[in-house]
């Protein structure tokens, strides 16, 4: 079995990603492949992704702007209230409440149902980790808002450059 790397970590040092605060992630596909672009698949991440305020560790969530594309998702969360079961706790290691959990559990959720139909022959749905960005003011969260907005309509010039934009999503904000 193969080791794997151990990747330096994007995430704000000392920062506790159970604080109240708005977040914004960005979850890619495994190997960036356009995998969002059968409507039920799409219809299923959709659910899951508006259901998460529903889970037990995560009623403390908002979901504020989102959208589906076809080899990722953005999304902005809010998180208000700690009002964690902390018996929630998904995975070893993992704090209940926190980003890392609401979006491994998100993940977790919505691989099961599009496995179960049998709807990407891939084994793979995700790629591991995301992409976050604490939200820090007004303007910030304005930017993003309007960046997820206007993310379908730059799909086509931007497709294949998921990385690039992040950088450049990183230098307007």
């Amino acid at each position: 079995m193969a080791k794997l790397q151990r990747r330096s970590s994007m995430r704000l040092r000392g920062w506790d990603y159970t604080a109240n605060g708005a977040y914004f992630v960005t979850i890619c596909t495994h190997q960036r492949q356009n995998l969002f672009e059968h409507p039920t698949v799409v219809q299923i991440i959709k659910e899951t992704w508006t259901r998460i305020p529903g889970q037990p560790s995560s009623r403390h969530v908002i979901l504020d702007e989102w959208v589906v594309m076809p080899n990722h998702l953005h999304g902005i969360l809010i998180l208000s209230g700690k009002k964690i079961d902390l018996s929630a706790s998904s995975k070893v290691g993992l704090v209940a409440g926190s980003i890392s959990a609401i979006i491994g559990n998100f993940k977790s959720v919505a691989t099961r149902q599009i496995h179960s139909q049998s709807l990407i022959s891939t084994g793979k749905i995700w790629q591991r980790g995301y992409y976050d960005r604490i939200i820090r003011n007004e303007r910030e969260l304005r930017a993003i808002r309007e960046y997820i907005q206007n993310n379908p309509l730059r799909w086509e010039q931007d497709r294949d450059n998921l990385e690039i934009l992040v950088k450049k999503m990183r230098l307007v904000l």
